[in-house]
């Protein structure tokens, strides 16, 4: 009971940003401090941890330690998830940079157990409504947030403090403003790194609302605010990728052919970013940057094809086969899940995450999770996310685990 009350208290804090940083000497990449490489304890990583210690303290309370873990090592996905981990493992071995590496594997595995514990543990019939209902509760208090700072345009409280708000300006260096019919326009961040984690979270909401909230007055509120911030984002491939999950609910679950539209979403984002013709922006220099990551990536996969540059490791070399100015730095993952984790951790690393998702993909499941796989799937192929930042990072793992279920 312990586990389960922490799951619902962390599905309430999925958004938070405080955590305690500990600054090295391999956080910093030719002077500049990178955040990827910082070692972070978040609030969500305890309670992810005391949640797997009570689990586990439980099972062997009940003696079914050893069943458990049989019963899920049977599983396919499971199998997949195992080499996946231990394959990234390989890679942390051979890094340049060890404790930037090592200190987000750890992280990896603690989010991963915790995706085993909900495939184990969660009861759709009696959890699902709680669930829903905290991280509408959640993602609508950020939505106010974001909806503040938009109109503010910039940060409400400008201090870190205030559940990890990061202090942000029209001023501030490399803030992700764009232009709206010629008027710079400061997208809100929420309390998240950059305004399309923040539409990501909105995408799960917006759809989450619609499908299940009750039709009050509250909802059409909730729902109105939070798309109001969703189009403030400009985030295009969040938008794009709420088209398609409700695009998707007009066929039937069991007539959709899962494994040509998982082949579909991965192949998808390398079309348009190789083929930019294709796109009527093609020269909107976010889609331009998105290009020269993946290329980077395919050049630093060719050098390193087995176990990559390291885990956490590819923004200490991620310019190397970049076309930017020389005044400016893009030291950023690739922009691409499945050829960051080529790039990072090797071949056998991409092919056992591209094996586990697409198990996943075709396992048979709730509808909604299946849509919300989806959306993951289809943004991972556009930016880096859901395998960097640990908000996005736990939406992934609980997803995963739902899909288990």
């Amino acid at each position: 009971m312990k586990a389960k009350k922490l799951f619902f208290l962390l599905i309430l804090l999925l958004p938070l940003n405080l955590g305690k940083h500990f600054v090295i000497k391999d956080s910093y990449v030719l002077g500049l401090l990178i955040d990827y490489l910082i070692p972070t304890i978040f609030v969500q990583d305890i309670l992810v941890f005391l949640i797997i210690l009570f689990w586990v303290s439980d099972l062997v309370k009940k003696g079914s330690l050893t069943q458990t873990a049989l019963s899920l090592i049977s599983k396919n996905s499971v199998k997949l998830l195992v080499f996946f981990i231990f394959s990234v493992f390989l890679s942390v071995l051979d890094s340049q940079r060890i404790w930037p590496s090592l200190y987000s594997f750890l992280r990896l595995t603690l989010y991963s157990i915790l995706a085993l514990y909900i495939a184990k543990e969660y009861n759709f019939e009696q959890d699902a409504r709680k669930t829903i209902a905290l991280f509408l509760v959640s993602v609508f208090l950020v939505a106010v947030l974001g909806l503040a700072q938009f109109v503010n345009k910039g940060s409400v409280f400008d201090n870190y403090l205030f559940f990890g708000e990061q202090p942000y300006s029209l001023s501030t260096p490399l803030v992700a403003k764009d232009s709206f019919f010629g008027r710079p326009v400061l997208p809100p961040y929420g309390l998240f790194r950059h305004p399309n984690i923040l539409s990501v979270f909105l995408v799960f909401a917006i759809y989450l609302c619609i499908r299940f909230a009750t039709r009050t007055k509250l909802k059409f509120l909730a729902l109105f605010v939070m798309f109001s911030v969703f189009l403030a984002t400009l985030s295009y491939f969040s938008w794009l990728s709420l088209v398609v999950i409700f695009s998707l609910e007009l066929f039937s679950k069991e007539q959709t052919a899962k494994i040509p539209l998982y082949v579909c979403l991965l192949i998808f984002p390398f079309i348009f970013l190789f083929f930019p013709k294709l796109l009527p922006f093609q020269q909107n220099i976010s889609y331009l940057r998105r290009e020269e990551f993946l290329k980077s990536a395919y050049y630093l996969f060719l050098e390193k094809p087995l176990y990559g540059v390291g885990h956490n490791n590819i923004t200490l070399v991620v310019e190397k086969y970049m076309n930017v100015p020389h005044d400016l730095r893009f030291t950023q993952p690739v922009h691409n899940v499945s050829a960051l984790i080529a790039a990072e951790s090797g071949l056998f690393s991409f092919i056992f995450y591209i094996l586990f998702v697409g198990n996943l993909f075709v396992r048979k499941k709730n509808p909604t999770i299946q849509l919300l796989l989806v959306a993951v799937v289809f943004l991972s192929g556009f930016d880096h996310y859901f395998f960097t930042i640990h908000q996005t990072q736990l939406l992934f793992w609980i997803v995963a685990g739902l899909s288990l279920v």
